[in-house]
């Protein structure tokens, strides 16, 4: 491909700079996986000109992504446990309104990958399950660590954030209650499981609080805290708060899908506020509370279908979260997440509820309101290789028409399934060849350093890129790779 420098006489921006850098280094850690591929496939062309029947290519080529491909679970695991039960290094201080968050993103973290904390629940014969037992051993021989304890430290610390007036602080001291450490907190409270959790949780006071919050009857949108800034995310966690507490009415919801409707931009994407750029964050944020409220077809999904997918970068194989930006694994969740959404509204709008239709609303445990009335038929089986045809003809959105390449047919190995609307495999390379710290814990891009947040949305987009909304997985790799299924 012509280098960037070639394409202008102008000097290069900053941005430019670390794109052409950030490029080179997962060029540099993809090459030597598909060079081998490469390799095989030609071995396997050989073969057959030379009707070689001992010798299959095909399952060569299986074998090595089978060995190459690896979470390293173990490795993250240790990185999430030891953040939790020993105390942080300094430079954490400028997290210390953000207790609550650190919380949630390590033991979603930890969730996704097999471990259950509730030692409660038990499986169909009325045994502890596997996932309670392996988290109790883990945590025995590499923290000496008891579960039930940590499980009662993590409570513990999320009572000390909540506010008498209502909702939770982002820390113990002199800080206000936050919508943003509200949702963090009710979010841990829930991974938790336990009753003593949910109670937990003064849902009169919550209700005061979020109520309070609004702004112009939910019109003007919410404030993230009392005196603070509105944005869409106030609207998505006010909602996605109630809804988790058990208390979302009709008071709660009112006017708040106008606020959302103002944010949608020319591009198709959801702004912070009406008026600014498009965000994958806040568009994520928006089509979720749209999806809570089931208002979600008062958005343009045709064009906001379109906006999402194209954040998928084509040589890096992850997501960017606003147009001309870099590759971030987080995004890997706030984009990726998004998909299982739209793929539930624009199912929601068709006139007959396909079979494929009912396994995404199970998937998010969500059906539209006029579900009722529609009816169920078999979805005829479609190649992969015209997956996207099929959501075309199904939103209007017509890719040859832009003279671009849909997503699903970027460059692909062929998964047993692939299922969303984006390249679910060129997504788990990135995450998996490229975010992976050799110290645990996952990472933005090749050359930053593991953080938590990046860890917890990384490990969610994972988990997205896996999971089909048939129930049948596309997991790239070594199979111990799959992650438990998240629910945007």
């Amino acid at each position: 491909s012509t280098p960037l420098t070639a394409l202008t006489k102008e000097p290069l921006t900053k941005t430019s700079h670390e794109q052409i850098n950030t490029c080179q280094k997962v060029t540099r850690l993809l090459q030597p996986y598909h060079e081998k591929l490469t390799e095989l496939d030609n071995e396997e062309v050989d073969n057959v000109m030379s009707d070689t029947s001992s010798f299959t290519s095909p399952a060569k080529s299986q074998q090595f992504i089978h060995d190459f491909v690896l979470l390293y679970k173990s490795l993250h695991l240790s990185y999430c446990i030891k953040h939790l039960v020993k105390p942080l290094p300094s430079p954490y201080i400028s997290l210390d309104a953000s207790r609550p968050w650190m919380i949630y993103w390590l033991m979603h973290s930890v969730s996704l990958m097999g471990m259950e904390w509730d030692e409660s629940v038990s499986d169909e014969h009325g045994a502890m399950p596997e996932s309670v037992l392996q988290f109790r051993k883990f945590l025995d021989e590499k923290f000496q660590v008891n579960l039930a304890e940590l499980r009662q430290d993590m409570i513990d610390s999320l009572r000390a954030h909540q506010k008498d007036t209502g909702g939770f602080a982002g820390g113990t001291e002199c800080q206000i209650s936050h919508l943003a450490p509200t949702y963090a907190a009710i979010n841990a409270l829930i991974t938790l499981g336990t009753r003593e959790a949910y109670e937990l949780i003064n849902r009169d006071s919550l209700r005061t609080f979020l109520l309070s919050l609004k702004v112009d009857g939910g019109r003007g949108g919410v404030r993230m805290h009392h005196g603070g800034e509105i944005d869409v995310r106030g609207v998505y966690c006010l909602l996605s708060c109630a809804a988790l507490s058990g208390i979302l009415d009709e008071e709660i919801m009112s006017g708040l899908d106008d606020y959302v409707l103002a944010c949608q931009t020319h591009e198709g994407g959801i702004a912070a506020y009406p008026g600014c750029e498009a965000h994958g964050g806040y568009t994520f944020c928006g089509l979720a509370a749209m999806m809570i409220l089931k208002k979600q077809h008062r958005l343009d999904l045709d064009s906001l279908t379109l906006w999402n997918a194209r954040r998928q970068m084509t040589e890096e194989g992850g997501f960017q979260g606003r147009t001309n930006k870099l590759v971030d694994a987080c995004y890997s969740f706030w984009v990726g997440g998004a998909f299982p959404l739209i793929e539930g509204s624009l199912a929601s709008r068709k006139f007959q509820i396909t079979q494929r239709d009912w396994h995404v609303y199970e998937q998010l445990q969500w059906r539209p309101a006029n579900v009722e009335r529609q009816e169920r038929v078999e979805e005829s089986k479609i190649d992969v290789g015209d997956k996207m045809e099929n959501v075309a003809q199904t939103t209007s959105i017509r890719f040859e028409d832009l003279d671009e390449t849909p997503p699903q047919k970027r460059r692909t190995r062929g998964l047993p399934t692939e299922e969303h609307i984006f390249n679910q495999e060129a997504l788990q390379e990135y995450l998996l060849l490229c975010c992976q710290s050799v110290n645990g814990g996952l990472i933005d891009k090749p050359g930053r350093g593991p953080d938590f947040y990046h860890t917890c949305y990384a490990l969610s987009g994972l988990s997205i890129a896996q999971h089909n909304p048939s129930g049948t997985p596309s997991i790239l790799g070594n199979p111990s790779n799959i992650l438990q299924e998240t629910n945007p």
